[in-house]
């Protein structure tokens, strides 16, 4: 299971409109390695949210019953005694974080604005803002594996059990 994937089945567990839809870069579960499922292991599930509103910035602003309902509920869809939401790290070039802003904020301010004027404008401007969403995501991700800050994060949770002698 990827971390779409992941974010997807969270949105679906999660009861509460206001802890859904978040921006998650990716899934981290330490141990990495078969030890994952050893009845023995403490299970811990990182998860990685971009920069932006849907992302670290509704981290920020989430309160401590929030966080730890969606905690909890991603642990428990992991397999995971516990988890984390941690703000994803910095790259050194930000041209990602920033085509992610303006995107976001093409799509709230452009829509608000051109809505009485032209619905063209404004579809066009939801368009836009979504294109440069994506292309900033694109553009973060690239450069968060070129910089290898994460590398070995491989966004994946293990899906089947793995058997160990014991």
């Amino acid at each position: 299971m990827n971390g779409q994937q992941f974010a997807a089945v969270l949105d679906e567990a999660l009861t509460n409109p206001l802890l859904r839809g978040l921006d998650i870069a990716c899934v981290r579960n330490l141990p990495e390695d078969e030890s994952w499922w050893s009845p023995h292991t403490h299970r811990t599930l990182e998860i990685y949210l971009y920069p932006g509103a849907f992302g670290s910035e509704r981290l920020r602003s989430m309160d401590g019953r929030g966080r730890c309902l969606v905690e909890r509920t991603a642990a428990r869809l992991a397999g995971a005694h516990e988890a984390r939401l941690l703000p994803a790290p910095p790259v050194p070039l930000r041209v990602g974080e920033w085509l992610m802003e303006g995107g976001y904020s093409l799509m709230s301010f452009g829509s608000v604005l051109f809505v009485a004027r032209s619905p063209l404008l404004c579809g066009a401007s939801l368009l836009f803002g979504a294109g440069a969403v994506a292309g900033g995501r694109v553009l973060y991700a690239a450069m968060w594996q070129r910089a290898g800050s994460l590398r070995g994060v491989g966004a994946t949770i293990p899906s089947t059990p793995v058997a160990i002698a014991v």
